[in-house]
């Protein structure tokens, strides 16, 4: 069957919608965003007080929400790889496991590995009080499974997030590879692996099962428990690259006001928090994200494609790493040497300018380096 320059079959091309399959998705660094904002806005509030103002009242507990920002960024990733694999799978005939840990090293490594060698340069230096098993299980991403909750370290305490993303892209493309090449297939056994993913969260929370064998671990930072958002949206992915949507459900993705509707049900879940509020929360940041992809959906699009916004998604990573070192709580006491930089207002300027010249300097270089490595050898 020939195919287009894209790798989509030319004679099923009329029947996708009018949607860039491949390539870059604007839409997406836009909630990328959005997603790093809300973490920042979580982090900066947690270390202001204004407890005399009836404004700062109302709004710390909306702030304070911003957390779910990480759980945006799980379905990201999740539609995010698995696109990439099936355009990867549809140019090349195969899924090339060799380039995609390739690029995902020199995606993620290079900073994460700069970050924690600054910790420890702090830590030698006598201005940060942190312990080598809080360090080590960081940087090995296992965290969540090897240190009691409580003892964990706020400097290295974001990472739990990235452990569960990176956890996810060891056992995801293994996944598609082992499930074979059938669409249907892949929709279904990740849409039905999210599900259950959903069910043992439940199980898990009424007995703490795993806690009886580890004792005193986190609940909401393990990968067995919030798998799912990353799982759903990419099950969305192939159902949305492959057009296997069913008639009704395409009709309201492709509304123009649909993606208004899913984000006024998403405000509405995050507020409420209803029971099985995780597993709404999954299923709506999976259609969130594909109902946004045409750029057409009044109010959202503009704010998706602003510059400034996308801006901070392209360094949202750097944003990420680096925010536990300048956002403390207020139980956080400032590093010695560093409270200049901890306090508010010039903690936020320190951040951004630091992140901005990480991505510039170190980041992207890394990813271009990654992508001529992984290329395809020629003998």
């Amino acid at each position: 069957m020939e195919k287009s320059n894209f790798g989509v079959p030319e004679k099923k091309i009329a029947a996708l919608p009018k949607v860039n399959r491949t390539r870059h998705m604007p839409s997406l660094d836009g909630w990328r965003g959005i997603a790093i904002l809300s973490v920042l806005a979580c982090h900066g509030s947690a270390g202001m007080s204004l407890k005399n103002s009836p404004i700062w009242n109302a709004i710390r507990p909306i702030l304070a929400r911003g957390y779910h920002g990480v759980d945006l960024f799980f379905g990201i990733s999740g539609f995010l790889i698995c696109t990439r694999l099936l355009e990867g799978e549809d140019q090349e005939g195969k899924i090339d496991l060799r380039t995609f840990y390739i690029r995902r090293f020199f995606r993620i490594a290079p900073l994460f590995l700069l970050y924690f060698s600054i910790l420890a340069a702090l830590k030698f230096a006598g201005q940060l009080d942190l312990n080598f098993h809080s360090w080590l299980s960081g940087l090995l991403l296992i965290q969540t499974y090897s240190v009691k909750s409580t003892d964990i370290n706020w400097y290295v305490g974001h990472i739990w997030s990235l452990a569960v993303e990176e956890h996810f892209y060891l056992i995801f493309p293994a996944l598609l590879v082992l499930i074979g090449q059938k669409s249907k297939a892949r929709a279904g056994i990740l849409t039905l692996s999210a599900l259950g993913v959903a069910l043992w969260r439940s199980l898990e929370y009424k007995y703490q099962l795993l806690p009886q064998l580890l004792p005193g671990i986190g609940f909401y930072s393990r990968t067995d428990i919030v798998l799912d958002f990353l799982l759903f949206s990419a099950g969305m992915a192939v159902v949305w690259r492959k057009d296997l949507m069913p008639g009704l459900l395409k009709d309201l993705v492709q509304n123009r006001y649909s993606a208004l509707i899913f984000a006024l049900l998403y405000a509405l879940v995050l507020w409420k928090e209803p029971h099985f509020s995780m597993l709404l929360e999954a299923i709506l940041i999976s259609m969130l994200l594909v109902s946004t992809l045409d750029g057409q959906t009044p109010l959202l699009s503009p704010i998706l494609k602003n510059p400034i916004l996308a801006w901070v998604g392209k360094i949202s990573y750097s944003l990420y790493l680096w925010n536990n070192l300048f956002l403390l709580p207020l139980e956080e006491k400032p590093l010695p040497a560093l409270n200049w930089m901890q306090t508010p207002i010039t903690n936020g300027l320190l951040l951004f300018g630091l992140s901005a010249l990480s991505y510039t300097a170190l980041e992207k270089p890394m990813i271009n380096l990654g992508r001529r490595l992984s290329k395809p050898r020629t003998d």
